[in-house]
């Protein structure tokens, strides 16, 4: 169970995830059931901003999963009930695979879910959907020594009607990062290029370019330091600059 508080005006605190898992450490199947966020994207990043594909196709809701892994390899399918509708009528599937030598570990996947007006930020846009846009998305990650790099795509496959009879958005983020010891503290650095391809109406409408760079250190344990800046493009041609700092602290 995590719990999620943020100061937005309401005051509230919000479970954000409640998830059972059941699988049999003897066997190769797993069932994970609960609100969590769905296995369609990745979204990983060494920036502090979240990356234009989660701000895309993020997706929580309550769900019913089933999968099985073997070797690597992990393969699971999975309805959710969404808000779009008042029934239980979406479902996607997600295929992972992993493996890592002495230098390197590989992370990559393929995932397709049958409704992409059912991500968090299609939702909270408001606005009702009456067609189902399927989407699909891969990506891969590399971690070789002190080296990350990142690339992650995601794709409607077909209008979404509230927006557009004709836009079929597309989103992706390339990334690359470098970990290192300045001053005897972990530093990383890294940098990043996002953008989008028919996305003026999506959820509001989503930056058509992104440029990000991000400096962070560990300055104690378990406490972080990062700044970021950004400079972003919408489909006006209007730039935006964004300098982000943040202090994170885990426990």
């Amino acid at each position: 169970v995590v719990l999620l508080y943020e100061d937005d005006g309401d005051n509230d605190l919000d479970v954000d995830t409640a998830i059972m898992s059941i699988s049999d450490p003897n066997s190769i199947w797993f069932l994970n059931a609960g609100l969590y966020a769905l296995p369609f994207g990745n979204f990983s990043t060494n920036l502090v901003s979240d990356p234009i594909t989660l701000d895309a196709a993020e997706t929580y809701d309550s769900a019913i999963e089933f999968g099985v892994y073997n070797q690597g390899f992990i393969l699971s399918a999975y309805v959710f009930k969404g808000d779009q509708q008042s029934e239980i009528e979406n479902y996607g599937i997600a295929l992972n695979y992993e493996t890592e030598g002495d230098n390197y570990i590989f992370n990559s996947g393929l995932g397709w879910i049958n409704d992409l007006s059912e991500s968090d930020s299609a939702v909270d846009d408001g606005t009702t959907m009456i067609n189902k846009a399927s989407a699909w998305t891969a990506f891969a990650q590399l971690n070789f020594k002190s080296l990350t790099l990142i690339g992650e795509y995601v794709a409607a496959t077909e209008s979404l009607d509230a927006y557009s009879s004709n836009d079929e958005p597309s989103f992706f983020n390339v990334e690359a990062a470098y970990h290192f010891e300045a001053l005897g503290k972990p530093t990383s650095i890294a940098i990043g290029y996002q953008g989008s391809d028919e996305a003026s109406l999506y959820a509001g409408g989503l930056d058509e370019e992104r440029m990000l760079a991000a400096l962070s250190m560990e300055i104690m344990d378990a406490t972080s330091l990062s700044f970021e800046y950004a400079n972003s493009e919408d489909y006006a041609g209007v730039e935006t600059d964004t300098l982000t700092g943040q202090l994170a602290v885990e426990f």
